[in-house]
């Protein structure tokens, strides 16, 4: 696609190639891991958690790099329109959460501005910190390596802490206990 072949001439070829490498390398996690193991699964059904059962109205993505700096944008765009619908396929009014309001901002320059408010605020504000490990494009526009996901996802207790709730690689911020 036209989109694919800016994507490859700003990457290179070969990064470009490397690239749909990892996104056919979750497709077939996707379709292949049991559901108690499987990403997509699990972080679509931590979704569904925090908006219907916790009432979470909103999910914030914080970027730790430069690069990634317009991904809440894009995921506002891919999840509010696909999923901000009132009604079923069938025209049926809706009694549920059909997806919050997803918000954020590069995580190096949003620290001093809304952060308080997730960790000692009152609301409940799933969050999604998103860092990069290695990538040998992205690696010099890295901001700071904040943390190391696990290979296999893991749900730690919760709280973590009083103002921390933690599932897998979604963070829930709030001063409730």
């Amino acid at each position: 696609s036209a989109v694919g072949f800016a994507a490859a001439c700003a990457m290179g070829f070969d990064a470009f190639q490397e690239f749909l490498s990892g996104a056919h390398e979750i497709d077939r996690h996707f379709a292949q891991a049991p559901l108690e193991k499987n990403i997509p699964v699990l972080m679509a059904l931590i979704g569904v958690w925090n908006g219907n059962f916790l009432g979470a109205a909103t999910h914030a993505v914080l970027p730790y790099s430069n690069a990634l700096r317009l991904l809440p944008a894009y995921l506002q765009q891919l999840e509010m329109e696909s999923n901000g619908k009132r009604v079923d396929r069938e025209g049926r009014v809706l009694n549920y959460s059909t997806g919050p309001v997803v918000w954020g901002m590069e995580g190096t320059v949003s620290q001093h501005s809304f952060h308080q408010l997730l960790h000692q605020g009152t609301q409940i504000v799933p969050v999604d910190f998103i860092d990069l490990e290695s990538n040998e494009i992205l690696r010099p526009m890295r901001a700071r390596r904040l943390m190391r996901l696990p290979s296999e996802p893991t749900i730690p207790s919760w709280p973590l802490s009083s103002s921390t709730r933690a599932i897998g690689p979604r963070a829930c911020c709030s001063s409730k206990g």
